[in-house]
């Protein structure tokens, strides 16, 4: 039994559906992001503590951090499945289960990071008072002198300088995604100071040690601390501004418009609502019913349908075909309201009524479709449109039609900028570059 099906869906519901889909892309996004930086941070750690703890030293530090290292690796393909999978309920169960995991993951790292410092500089203390006793930088005679280089070997010197080459590189890397120079310069001059201290073939090894130590405590921890921040101020914004941009690129895909570009600033949340509200009172039922026809058509073309054009009625009422098979198509029509009409016809090139054994065709190819319709209604409510029932008429010779597919056209190509994809990098949906 199929004939016409007639189903109808709530637009406001379709609407907060649609934004929600978007703020989740971000959240995953930025949470990815974050876990990113914490296995950047662990890396760090790690390279701090040998060789320049004791074995109970490291072990009370692997106490501190817990498995961080092993859950952010872990939770990173999961919040790629999400992006993959797309839906709203898998996106938001992924990330509420991302967030629990890792919810005291920045406390227990910076405990540790507290600890490993105390440790290293427990260990600089005991290398001085050795250096002390060995009668300092006044110590004469070579035998003296051989003592005093070997409170640093060469390869706990070596070790050090690369830790903090390695640390340097991480944060300059962190400086450019934040699009800050300055503070990128900063960091490679940095860099350079470290360079020639390795280079120095005349600087013995404690001497060497002692720069390197005195650089990293004196100024590239403030500057990892100030990146830190402003990494936090950059997630904060992007969270606000996620909300804005989710609604603004929902109404362009709505209207076929391209976004504007506005830079990642916090002026832009305004320029941003005054976009939406412009668009809002501008054919506000044309950009539902394109809405409404986006999810339907993915929902379509995932059971297999191939979409072949739209005819334009008037504002509020719109109708695509569909090929099912050789020359029998799926037509649809859509109005502002919500409803949503499927049926099996014929297609032709021309207008006229069917032949009998056409007539026959047809009312078996509905038998078909009522199976098909089922498959349909379930993917079409997996968008979250709360699609429902209205009127579901049987098979019969009545229903029988042939479409003029010549009236039909192609939709023209989105426009880029609002496909999901831009959500995959937290840059690409500024569209414009800015202090980020």
């Amino acid at each position: 039994m199929s004939g016409p099906k007639i189903s109808a869906t709530e637009m406001k519901r379709l609407h907060l559906f649609e934004e929600d889909r978007r703020r989740l892309l971000q959240d995953l996004v930025r949470q990815k992001d974050i876990l990113r930086r914490r296995l950047a941070d662990l890396n760090d750690l790690q390279r701090k503590m040998l060789p320049f703890c004791s074995e109970e030293e490291i072990k009370e530090t692997v106490a501190a951090v817990g498995t961080i290292d092993k859950t952010c690796r872990d939770s990173i393909p999961i919040i790629d499945a999400a992006l993959d999978d797309g839906t709203n309920i898998k996106m938001k169960e992924m990330l509420d289960l991302v967030k629990k995991v890792h919810e005291n993951d920045e406390d227990r790292i910076r405990q540790a990071q507290e600890l490993v410092s105390q440790f290293r500089e427990n260990f600089f203390k005991k290398k001085a008072e050795s250096r002390r006793e060995t009668g300092g930088g006044s110590v004469a005679g070579s035998a003296a002198g051989s003592r005093r280089e070997e409170i640093f070997s060469k390869e706990e010197v070596s070790e050090e300088i690369g830790r903090i080459q390695s640390l340097l590189e991480n944060l300059e890397q962190r400086a450019q995604d934040l699009n800050v120079p300055d503070v990128k310069d900063k960091v490679r001059g940095l860099s350079e100071e470290v360079r020639l201290i390795a280079a120095d073939e005349e600087m013995d090894s404690f001497s060497a040690f002692t720069e390197v130590h005195r650089l990293d405590v004196m100024k590239i921890r403030p500057l990892r601390e100030q990146i830190e921040e402003l990494e936090r101020e950059a997630d904060a914004l992007d969270e606000l501004l996620s909300a804005e941009l989710a609604r603004y690129h929902m109404l362009c895909m709505e209207a076929g418009e391209q976004p504007k570009k506005f830079p990642f600033e916090k002026a832009s949340l305004e320029a941003i609502r005054y976009e939406c509200g412009k668009m809002l009172s501008d054919r506000a039922g044309e950009r539902d019913i394109r809405l409404l026809m986006k999810r339907v058509r993915d929902s379509l073309q995932k059971a297999g349908y191939v979409y072949l054009g739209e005819k334009e009625e008037d504002l509020d009422f719109y109708r695509e075909i569909y090929r099912i098979h050789d020359n029998v198509v799926l037509h649809v029509m859509f109005d502002s309201a919500g409803k949503v009409t499927m049926e099996v016809a014929m297609e032709d090139d021309k207008d006229r009524l069917p032949h009998e054994r056409e007539v026959e065709m047809l009312v078996k190819e509905q038998v078909k479709f009522c199976d098909e319709y089922e498959k349909i209604f379930q993917l079409i409510n997996e968008q979250g449109m709360l699609f429902q029932k209205e009127t579901m008429f049987p098979p019969s010779p009545e229903f029988a039609q042939i479409i003029n597919t010549s009236e039909f056209v192609c939709e023209k190509e989105q426009p880029p900028g609002y496909s999901y994809d831009m959500y995959r990098d937290r840059r690409e949906k500024y569209l414009s570059e800015g202090n980020y």
